[in-house]
């Protein structure tokens, strides 16, 4: 083990145990919640991947590289969503004017086309997220990789 790397206290059987509980574990409350809500929640290669950082951290340190995992990546989201819906209020600010309500030319007279354009945006923006690489999904991995950090801190 190059230095700076050692953990100390892991043995093998809590690696074995670590091993079991995390990738075992997992495997069964996805299969679970995907049999419950027919939607996929979890994909193998992330199960895996906590199944043999079970068995390099031990059950201990496992369980903290999860919940670090799980806590960063519901903070992200919301970070996200958050900066999602200004993001959506900032655009709406500028396309509605100082006023509040668009208007044709300044005089005050709301314009016709500015519900259809906002629809056919809003449209186009669905049909960009539906088709994306990973629309409704979210990659797992670069949070277990920080939770393996936070784990090696802990």
């Amino acid at each position: 083990v190059p230095p700076g790397l050692e953990i100390g206290g892991i043995s093998f059987a809590s690696g074995i145990l670590g091993a079991v509980v995390l990738g075992g574990g997992l495997l069964v409350l996805t299969t679970v919640y995907e049999l419950v809500r027919r939607k996929e929640a979890f994909g193998g290669g992330d199960i895996k991947l906590m199944a043999v950082l079970g068995l390099f951290l031990g059950l201990e340190r496992g369980v903290v590289c999860l919940l670090a995992a799980c806590v960063l990546s519901v903070a992200y989201v919301f970070g996200r969503e958050i900066g999602r819906r200004v993001m959506g209020r900032r655009r709406h600010d500028r396309n509605t004017g100082a006023s509040g309500s668009a208007d044709h030319a300044g005089t005050g007279v709301p314009s016709v086309s500015e519900p259809f354009l906002s629809g056919a945006i809003r449209e186009v923006a669905t049909e960009h997220d539906r088709d994306s690489l990973l629309a409704g999904t979210m990659p797992f991995a670069p949070f277990i990789a920080l939770g393996t950090l936070v784990a090696f801190v802990a």
